[in-house]
C-alpha cells in the first residue's frame, strides 16, 4: 500500500460528504450540516410539511405502484412520535441528532428496525433537532386520537 492511501481514503469520504449548492432536485432540503446521502441523489423530494407537534417530514417520490414509502422525518427537540405499530417493516437511518425507544438510543449513522411485532413511541433527544430517512412498508398503526385523524392526511 503506498504510504498516502489513508490520506486519500479520508479525502474521498470528506469530498463525499458536501452537497455542491444547486446540486440538483435535493439541494436545499435537508438542514445545513446534514448532506444528502448518495442514495437519495435523483430522487425528487417534497417541502417539508407539518406532521405533528414537533414533527415534519419531506415526502420522497418512489414508484406509485409500491406499497413503501421512503420520507425524511425532521423532529424538534424533545419531541415524541405517537405511540405505533407497522403493517410492515420500517427501517430508520439517523442523519443528524439522536431519538430513544424501549430498544435503545440512535445517533448519526445509525440505523433502527421495528417489525410487525413492535409497538414503540420514538423520543427525540433534548440536545437538538433529529432528522431521520425513513423507509416505512406497509402502514403506520397509530393509537392516539391525534394519530389517527393525522394518517389520512400524512398518507400513512
Amino acid at each position: 500500500m503506498r504510504p498516502d492511501a489513508f490520506a486519500k481514503v479520508l479525502a474521498r469520504i470528506d469530498s463525499s460528504r458536501q452537497t455542491p449548492a444547486g446540486s440538483g432536485p435535493t439541494s436545499g432540503i435537508i438542514d445545513p450540516g446534514v448532506p444528502v446521502p448518495d442514495a437519495l441523489r435523483g430522487y425528487k423530494l417534497g417541502p417539508w410539511t407539518f406532521a405533528g407537534p414537533g414533527l415534519k417530514m419531506s415526502k420522497i417520490a418512489t414508484n406509485p405502484s409500491d406499497r413503501s414509502k421512503l420520507f425524511l422525518l425532521k423532529a424538534a427537540p424533545g419531541a415524541s412520535l405517537s405511540q405505533h405499530g407497522h403493517g410492515g417493516e420500517e427501517l430508520i437511518c439517523v442523519l443528524k441528532g439522536s431519538f430513544r425507544d424501549d430498544a435503545g438510543t440512535y445517533r448519526p449513522g445509525d440505523v433502527a428496525s421495528a417489525d410487525a411485532s413492535i409497538e414503540h413511541r420514538p423520543q427525540v433527544s433534548d440536545d437538538g433537532d433529529c432528522i431521520c430517512l425513513v423507509a416505512l412498508e406497509g402502514g403506520l398503526r397509530l393509537r392516539s386520537v391525534i394519530g389517527r385523524i393525522l394518517q389520512p392526511v400524512l398518507g400513512f
